[in-house]
């Protein structure tokens, strides 16, 4: 047997040991297999109302069991923000992220106009999908709404860019493609080799999962391009790098994309707002009902929503595995669609 050395945890992982606790404690509750198949049932089209709550019903235990660990991570990662001299959990990730006070500010002030905007990109749904839709047996999916096509990742988008986006077919072959298990993508720049390295699921073959692939392509045509120049862009703040992509991505999907797709791309970013305006509203007030903020957030930014609770926040693996980090894309967003350059 080969002896493995247990190395002492450092003193920035020690500082998140109760978190880490609770975190454990909800995964051992629900996997992220579990949590994704949980979400599957409130999200897929082909599953009517009856058949929804029926499946949620018989999951109702595990849905209890996660709700006081969700609450006690939000608790437990305040209280290490708070040591750390910042306000809560939101503040700490802000900082670390890159987030400009005054944008994240004006993200705040300016919410409603946005979703007001992004709203009337969404796409009309069908009359039998109206009795479940916007019921918290849903969750809103404007892209695929607005188209059905199913497309091989990557050779498929590869395609559509090399006879539609020359500028950037240029430049593929200084990108490595891996596969990815999980929903979390990324994109980052190997000095080295000259290259980007994109690590993808590549299973999702929806035009959601195409828009995935094209926002880690576009993190590739910044670092690509600022690299030509001399500038390395992982000295940049995480903020910066998610609004130059934002910028690229919304060109790229205008050129790839019929209209009626790029309106339902931006109409997409409700959810990125919604989990935004949720993750501020529960770390800076951790004592309210969750349910009621989680539906309340969802009927604030799908006009169309009317919840009283929702439970199902618990389904979405980013808020334990990337808490606090919905807030950098919102922001970058809200940015970038108030000074028109999306």
């Amino acid at each position: 047997m080969v002896k493995v050395e247990v190395l002492p945890a450092t003193p920035e992982a020690r500082r998140f040991n109760k978190a880490n606790k609770v975190l454990g404690e909800y995964l051992s509750t629900a996997g992220l297999d579990d949590l994704q198949e949980m979400a599957i049932l409130v999200s897929c089209p082909q599953i009517s109302l009856k058949n929804r709550k029926k499946a949620i019903a018989e999951r109702k235990k595990t849905i209890l069991a996660l709700k006081p660990l969700f609450k006690q991570h939000v608790i437990e990662l305040n209280k290490v923000a708070e040591k750390d001299g910042y306000k809560n959990r939101i503040d700490y990730m802000n900082e670390r992220n890159g987030v400009p006070k005054e944008k994240f500010k004006l993200f705040l002030e300016k919410a409603d106009e946005v979703i007001k905007i992004l709203n009337r990109k969404f796409p009309e749904l069908p009359l039998e999908w109206a009795d479940w839709y916007w019921s918290k047996y849903s969750i809103p999916d404007a892209p695929c709404l607005a188209t059905q096509k199913k497309y091989v990742i990557p050779d498929d988008i590869i395609k559509m860019i090399k006879k539609k986006a020359p500028e950037v077919a240029a430049l593929l072959p200084k990108i490595k493609i891996q596969k990815l298990k999980d929903f979390y993508s990324s994109a980052r720049y190997d000095k080295k080799k000259k290259k980007v390295i994109i690590s993808t699921p590549l299973w999702r073959t929806s035009v959601c999962g195409a828009f995935t692939f094209i926002h880690e392509i576009s993190h590739a045509v910044v670092m690509l391009n600022y690299a030509k120049k001399g500038i390395d862009t992982s000295s940049k703040s995480k903020y910066w790098g998610e609004r130059e992509a934002y910028k690229v991505e919304s060109k790229l999907v205008k050129k790839l994309f019929s209209k009626k797709v790029y309106g339902a791309w931006l109409a997409s970013f409700l959810d990125q707002i919604s989990s935004a305006l949720f993750e501020y509203e529960i770390y800076t007030r951790p004592e309210r009902n969750f349910d009621r903020v989680f539906a309340r957030v969802i009927n604030h930014c799908y006009l169309k929503a009317r919840q009283h609770e929702n439970p199902f926040y618990v389904l979405y693996s980013c808020f334990v595995l990337r808490s606090g980090n919905s807030a950098m894309s919102a922001v970058a967003i809200t940015e970038l669609l108030l000074e028109n350059k999306i």
